[in-house]
């Protein structure tokens, strides 16, 4: 009589087991894994990789009707050349005649809310949680090479902003009521500076 262990196991209890000859399979966990009772020594054994048949509708391309029902801001460039559209979390540029529509390098870690062009429009910068945090980001307006990180240390999400017209300044705002303005030409959290802090004067529309 064989009362030999021929499982090892950690973390799951084997149930279910099926036995056909010298061959168990056994259930542990969410997976399915095959015995051999004449092994020498008791092991995991083999898992049974399992594909499951279907129409798979939610994998299915779909067409939207109204895709302005998914549309959540625009920008449009300063040449006139451009239109930026934030859609999901997701952000693209769409061009004039030969211009070609353009879905900006983003990370897959975070999304985007709204964006703004600058003043030669070819830099969109947007408001992006990549870093886990509400911040300001740099991204091609043509889609090419990675986003930059302009601002840093969010204390509240970042709500509104404006590149001034000279491409020098991003003056933007939280939800606090506070007011910044970020130096484009210098680097990393110093280039930041609070510039008001109330309600009616942190708003970019009454500066």
């Amino acid at each position: 009589q064989d009362v030999r262990q021929h499982s090892r196991f950690k973390g799951w209890d084997v149930r279910h087991a099926s036995i056909s000859g010298a061959r168990v399979s056994i259930a542990v966990g969410a997976d399915i894994y095959l015995l051999d009772l004449e092994a020498p020594a008791a092991s995991e054994g083999q898992r049974v990789a399992i594909r499951l048949g279907g129409d798979f509708d939610h994998q299915r391309t779909r067409w939207v009707k109204k895709p302005q029902e998914f549309l959540t801001d625009t920008a449009l460039a300063p040449n006139g050349e451009r239109v930026l559209l934030a859609s999901r979390g997701q952000l693209a540029t769409q061009g004039i005649a030969a211009l070609r529509r353009a879905e900006l390098n983003q990370s897959e870690r975070g999304r985007c809310r709204k964006g703004e062009f600058s003043p030669d429009s070819k830099t969109v910068f947007a408001l992006c949680d990549f870093s886990g945090e509400r911040e300001i980001w740099r991204l091609a307006a043509n889609g090419l090479g990675a986003p930059q990180q302009i601002t840093f240390g969010a204390k509240a999400p970042r709500t509104q902003l404006q590149p001034s017209p000279d491409g020098r300044y991003i003056a933007h705002t939280d939800k606090e009521g506070q007011l910044f303005l970020t130096d484009l030409k210098a680097s990393g959290p110093a280039a930041t500076r609070l510039i008001g802090h109330d309600r009616l004067t942190a708003d970019i529309s009454h500066m």
